[in-house]
């Protein structure tokens, strides 16, 4: 594995500062990755993306980031405990839950566990902004 997640293109390593452009996105379906890195980036963010919690986690170890963009998933190993493993390193990015499940428990348990917004899948790119 890289010293960064699939998908880095070109995102450096800071000196622990927060680069406040910089988005990672935890997404295991690699279209909605793909769609979500090309749109970002077009809106002038640097991107970062990662398959799953561990390779994520271990990205922000040393590079940290303003934002994670996370899908909720559990039956792909994404669960809400993904919202709290964010927040728990040193320089937590302020964390958005995109999920397919929108129901009332979901949402506010990925607030609860310190998610700073909730999308629906779908959801546009102007939602996202």
């Amino acid at each position: 594995m890289s010293s960064a997640p699939t998908g880095t293109h070109g995102a450096s390593a800071s000196n622990g500062e927060i680069v406040p452009g910089r988005v990672l996105v935890i997404e295991t379906d690699e279209g909605v990755r793909w769609a979500l890195d090309k749109g970002l980036r077009r809106s002038g963010y640097e991107v970062v993306t990662a398959k799953g919690v561990a390779e994520a986690l271990a990205y922000l170890a040393e590079n940290p980031v303003a934002v994670a963009i996370v899908e909720v998933l559990p039956e792909a190993g994404l669960s809400v405990d993904a919202v709290t493993s964010l927040c728990e390193v040193e320089a937590a990015p302020e964390i958005v839950c995109i999920s397919v499940d929108s129901s009332p428990k979901n949402v506010m348990e990925c607030m609860r566990r310190g998610a700073r917004d909730f999308l629906p899948k779908p959801f546009s790119l102007a939602e996202l902004r």
